[in-house]
This record gives structure tokens, C-alpha cells and sequence, in this order.
């Protein structure tokens, strides 16, 4: 235990990361979330001059969450961080951020496949340390090792060999085009009676600082669009 240092703040100098963070969790992304206060915890290794794990809070009126304002923020880390450092760790973090004046600290974990032995150790983890599940939302994750075809049930097949039928066509849309993508989005959210999470000018904002993190596609019938995503 005595090779692990428990930092509050941004990451130090000559410090490197063992591990890639989440695209929510990157410095630029936050600052898009929100321009207000963010406060960093890590976990470093001091002989190796490594970071072992991150966490990131937008601190405000009290309430430290982790994210703000994207589909997830909590806890990244190496995949063999030792289980006695992590549950210390939170313990830290929670210790810091009352000291800071929080009364509320609320953290929204990944989607659970997208690392299924350590997101239950860390849900296990926040539990024992009284954190209780206040949102408990479904998703689905898409197996892409497998052929697209062969990933498809039976009526989903059906669907498929009758848009080949229908003369349907699909690609890849250029990035430049983000703005007609959204606006056709958007319309066929509101027809619905649903709501879009980013204005155009956010994701016009995210897309100038991570172009290469946002992939455009449509669905066409005559050169029509009639889908997007």
C-alpha cells in the first residue's frame, strides 16, 4: 500500500496514465459539460510515476456529480487495480469532497458490459460505503464481434431483406454535414414527442474538439434521407 498515493487535484507532472479514459472524462469534454468547478482525485503510483485510476466532480450549490452533463463520468481505472486500493480510494473521495462542503455526491456509472468484473466490484464497492442506486436505467450493447447479419434475430432479419427490397440505401455521412443530420433528427424526435440531451451549437462545439469521436449515418430512399444517426 505504501507505493499508492491518493492525489487531489489535476494529475501531476511526469505522470502518465496506464489505462484510456472515457471520452466524457477527458479534460476538454468537461470543460464542455460545464466551465464551472471540476475537481480531480487519482490514484498514483509512485515508483512508476504512473496514475492507476481517475475521478472527476462538477462541484456546485453542494452537490459533487460525476458527470454533469454526458451519459456517464465515475471511476477510471487500470482493470487490475488492487480491490483493497480501490475501496480506500472511494473512501478518500468522499472524505475530500465533504471537507469541501458537499452534502450530496451523486456518480453515474458506464453502461455495466462495457466492463463487467470491475463495475460490479465498484457497485459492490459504493454500496458498502452507503451510496445507494437512486436511477437504474436499461441499455443495450451491441456485440460487434460478430458479422452484423448473424447479430440479428429473426424479425430483425425480416426487416433488413425487406428494406433491400424497398430499393433502401445506406452510408456514411460526412462530419460537414452535422447540421442537417441534427435538424433531422430533431424533427423526427419532436414528431414523437421526444427531446434532443445537445443544442446544435454544443455538438457543433464537440465535434470542432473531437472530430474524430463522432461518425454520421443515413439511411436513403431516392436519395431522400429517412433515417440518421
Amino acid at each position: 500500500m505504501n507505493d499508492f498515493i491518493f492525489h487531489a487535484g489535476d494529475l501531476p507532472s511526469g505522470f502518465e496514465k496506464e489505462y484510456e479514459a472515457s471520452l466524457f472524462n477527458l479534460h476538454e469534454h468537461r470543460l464542455l459539460q460545464s466551465s464551472g468547478e471540476w475537481i480531480s482525485y487519482y490514484i498514483l503510483h509512485q515508483k512508476n510515476n504512473a496514475a492507476l485510476a481517475e475521478i472527476h466532480f462538477h462541484f456546485a450549490d453542494g452537490l459533487a456529480s460525476s458527470p454533469i452533463r454526458s451519459p456517464f463520468g465515475s471511476l477510471e481505472s487500470l482493470e487490475k487495480i488492487p480491490s483493497a486500493v480501490l475501496f480506500e480510494f472511494l473512501e478518500f473521495v468522499q472524505q475530500q469532497l465533504r471537507l469541501k462542503g458537499a452534502k450530496k455526491i451523486s456518480i453515474k456509472n458506464p453502461p455495466h458490459a462495457y466492463r463487467v468484473n470491475f463495475q460490479s466490484i465498484l457497485t459492490s464497492f459504493l454500496l458498502n460505503q452507503g451510496f445507494s442506486i437512486s436511477n437504474a436505467e436499461v441499455g443495450a450493447v451491441i456485440n460487434v464481434a460478430l458479422s452484423f447479419e448473424n447479430a440479428l434475430d429473426g424479425w430483425e432479419k425480416r426487416k433488413l431483406r425487406q428494406s433491400h427490397e424497398a430499393d433502401f440505401e445506406w452510408s456514411e455521412i460526412s462530419i460537414d454535414k452535422v447540421d442537417e443530420v441534427y435538424v433531422f433528427i430533431l424533427a423526427c424526435r419532436n414528431e414523437k414527442g421526444y427531446s434532443l440531451s445537445m443544442t446544435l451549437s454544443e455538438l457543433k462545439r464537440a465535434v470542432k474538439i473531437f472530430p474524430d469521436r463522432f461518425l454520421l449515418f443515413g439511411v436513403y430512399k431516392k436519395n431522400t434521407l429517412v433515417a440518421a444517426s
